[in-house]
């Protein structure tokens, strides 16, 4: 469908709520897709997703959204080796301003931005796309007005981090869980919960009982038991992707919390599928 570009006017035109996938058939190239250009703010709201862009993958886990400008070189897909499904909203947003300003957001903060749940930007974010999505507008100049709003007030939100340390928490057991992939060191998610290493490591400790470290390392090992079990990757391509630093310090945690090496493992639990 031909838009008509409106230079002047941030376009709201459509969202969807909720949308889940479970399938890595779900993918998106942006680059081949034959749109007219526009702008897609797409949240996760439980399990994760990737993003591709200027050759990194991003995940993008609970409370997280990517944004997207087509057409570009990147893409967004179900991960292969999901563990549950993707749940996510989006909306796009069309005109020449529009792809403008998102651009600029998207130079200065990154591809993927914070949206928290329970939050006035995401209430407000969701509002956005439920009043998109079915057409509320009076006219063109409130419909401008509002999605400049919500853009202002993210902007202002990623220009100052932080809310409340319970809710920080949280987010950052969620980041942790969902980024086990990355290479991920204590500060990286004090920073992103918006305390220090120290305060951060108390209060993660406190809510979870156990330390942050150990509580990625657990994620990381949880993943890949599953990865042993369930897949003939090798036990290199598995510590890679799950996070570890070497195949040797997969290894030795490994046989410190299993009491046995990785291959063990996986020919145990072969024959206990032979044996259903």
């Amino acid at each position: 469908m031909s838009v008509e570009f409106e230079y002047g006017f941030l376009r709201a035109t459509f969202g969807v709520i909720r949308e889940s996938r479970n399938s890595p058939r779900y993918h998106w190239n942006n680059r081949a897709r034959l749109d007219d250009p526009f702008v897609i703010l797409q949240r996760t709201r439980k399990g994760v997703g990737h993003f591709h862009y200027q050759d990194r993958t991003h995940t993008v886990g609970p409370g997280e959204a990517f944004i997207a400008m087509i057409p570009e070189e990147s893409r967004y897909h179900y991960p292969a080796d999901g563990r549950e499904p993707w749940e996510f909203s989006w909306i796009n947003f069309y005109g020449e301003l529009s792809v403008k300003l998102w651009s600029i957001l998207r130079d200065r903060f990154g591809p993927v931005v914070r949206i928290p749940p329970n939050t006035p930007i995401s209430a407000e974010y969701e509002n956005l796309i439920h009043r998109a999505g079915h057409h509320q507008w009076k006219d063109r100049y409130e419909m401008s007005a509002l999605c400049y709003q919500f853009y202002l007030n993210l902007w202002s939100q990623l220009s100052t981090p932080g809310i409340t340390p319970g809710q920080n928490i949280e987010l950052a057991a969620a980041y942790l869980s969902t980024h086990y992939r990355d290479r991920l060191r204590v500060k990286e998610a004090a920073a992103y919960a918006g305390v220090s290493r120290e305060h951060f490591t108390r209060l993660f400790t406190r809510r979870y009982k156990i330390s942050p470290a150990s509580f990625l390392r657990e994620e990381r090992l949880k993943v890949a038991t599953r990865l042993l079990s369930k897949t003939d990757l090798p036990v290199q391509e598995i510590a890679f992707r799950t996070g570890f630093y070497s195949h040797a310090q997969f290894g030795q945690l490994f046989r410190r919390k299993f009491k046995m090496t990785p291959l063990r493992y996986r020919k145990k639990a072969a024959r206990r599928i032979l044996r259903r």
